[in-house]
Order: C-alpha cells, then sequence, then structure tokens
C-alpha cells in the first residue's frame, strides 16, 4: 500500500475494507497532512485557533476542588455514604485536570514546550501518564492514524473486528 492511493485487495473485496471502510474496488486518493491543513485552514476563522491561556484557571479550581475533598476525607470522620459521591468527585476534577492536559499538549493553551511538558506531567501524574508517552500515543498513533481500525489505539471496532484480532 502506497501513501498516496489505498484500495481494497483479496479476501477484503468481498466484505470492503475493514481498515479503512474504502467499499470493494474502489480507489481513494489521499493528500498529505500538509494539504488537508491548508485547505481547512483557508476555510475556518483564525480566531479558532488562537490559544486560550485563560483555561489555565480551571486546572487550578479543579485542583484546589480535588485537594480540598482529599483533605475532608482524610480528616473528618465521614460515613462512607458521605465518603463515596467526595472520592466521585474528587475522580471528576482529576478527569477535568486531565483534559486540560490533553489541550495544553496539543498546545492549545500556552506555546512555550517547556511549560507545556510541566503542566501536562501535573494534570496527568495522578494516573501515571507522562507527557512524552501523551505525546507518542495520542498525537502520533492515535491523530496520525484516526480511526484506523487496529492502528488507532482510540477506535472502537466492530463486535466482528474486535473477535478477530
Amino acid at each position: 500500500m502506497n501513501n498516496t492511493e489505498l484500495h481494497s485487495s483479496g479476501a477484503e473485496q468481498a466484505q470492503g475494507n475493514t481498515e479503512t471502510n474504502v467499499p470493494p474496488n474502489q480507489k481513494v486518493e489521499l493528500k498529505s497532512l500538509g494539504e488537508y491543513n491548508r485547505e481547512i485552514l483557508q476555510k475556518i476563522p483564525r480566531s479558532l485557533l488562537k490559544r486560550e491561556p485563560t483555561r489555565l484557571k480551571y486546572g487550578v479550581l479543579f485542583s484546589l476542588l480535588a485537594f480540598t475533598c482529599g483533605y475532608c476525607l482524610f480528616v473528618f470522620d465521614l460515613s462512607w455514604y458521605v465518603k463515596f459521591p467526595i472520592s466521585i468527585l474528587i475522580g471528576v476534577f482529576l478527569a477535568g485536570n486531565t483534559f486540560l492536559a490533553h489541550e495544553i499538549l496539543h498546545g492549545a493553551i500556552v506555546k512555550n514546550k517547556k511549560l507545556q511538558t510541566i503542566l501536562g506531567f501535573i494534570g496527568f501524574a495522578p494516573f501515571l501518564i507522562s507527557p512524552t508517552y501523551w505525546r507518542f500515543w495520542h498525537n502520533v498513533l492515535h491523530h496520525g492514524n484516526t480511526q484506523l481500525l487496529y492502528k488507532d489505539p482510540d477506535a472502537f471496532p466492530t463486535k466482528m473486528v474486535w473477535k478477530r484480532s
């Protein structure tokens, strides 16, 4: 398979290509990523690509709320039915920081790579994910193979594909 065209072949022709969803015997011309970027940039307002460092306030808020909830769990003698929802809230706040770290490592919040790495580390630390691993797994594997079954780690295959894997 070369970089400029994809086509179904062999056993895949009977069912269509399960990896690319290309119908049997149909060729699809692919463009380079740069060509797609140029086309999209011409069609969207520049304001959509503006960095938003003000979103960092959410990281501070989520961190303070998670810390406060954790403090309440350890300091106060609460019953289990109060601790349980507080624990859920801690998870929600940590997930909020993770989504913020995701945006930071995409460059949507700050431009400085060193600052991105530091803030990404803080956001992903509770889940033991390093910014280096995230950049490889998410930016390279996921965005480089978006929705290509067997290649995209975030793609959800059909039950048939899952059973064959």
